[in-house]
């Protein structure tokens, strides 16, 4: 029970951080247009 709520608390911050990584890279490449 334990293992699969760690696992769960793992599988969720690495989606946030992809997220995060995305949104960067998005506002990156609009940058990047407007510059």
């Amino acid at each position: 029970m334990k293992n699969s709520q760690i696992f769960d608390k793992v599988e969720r911050f690495s989606f946030f951080k992809l997220k995060e990584q995305f949104m960067h890279n998005e506002n990156l490449k609009e940058l990047t247009v407007r510059g």
